[in-house]
């Protein structure tokens, strides 16, 4: 997958949870971390749905590009998918992402749950 073929999804998964260890309070990034410990092999599939919810969070997105370079574009279309399947994505709201969602990874949980969208929108395709 990597220009040398050396792109292991679990040694990439461990490289990221230890640069950026609050993603371990992800239930399912944490669950996968586990189970990548206990064998070599970690379907790319639910890595890549794993990381799209934090993709979005401005503090995750360049380690996570940084970590998942040659899935990097599979990981933005599903997040891209995620934004595009939300009911409503603007607001009228001046308050960046940053003072309100914390060290919640699932950006677009954490809106929706509360009534709000995002600001900015989508394009549609």
């Amino acid at each position: 997958m990597s220009f040398d073929g050396s792109f292991s999804p679990p040694a990439s998964l461990r490289r990221l949870l230890n640069r950026c260890p609050a993603l371990l309070s992800d239930p399912t990034l944490s669950s996968l971390h586990q189970n990548c410990n206990s064998c070599s092999e970690l379907v790319l599939d639910d890595l890549v749905e794993a990381l799209a919810d934090p993709f979005l969070h401005p503090e995750y997105t360049i380690p996570i590009v940084g970590c998942f370079r040659p899935v990097c574009e599979r990981i933005a279309s599903r997040a891209t998918d995620k934004l595009r399947a939300a009911e409503s994505l603007n607001s009228d709201n001046d308050t960046s992402i940053e003072d309100e969602i914390g060290e919640d990874t699932r950006v677009l949980d954490f809106y929706l749950r509360r009534g709000r969208g995002l600001s900015g929108s989508v394009p549609s395709t």
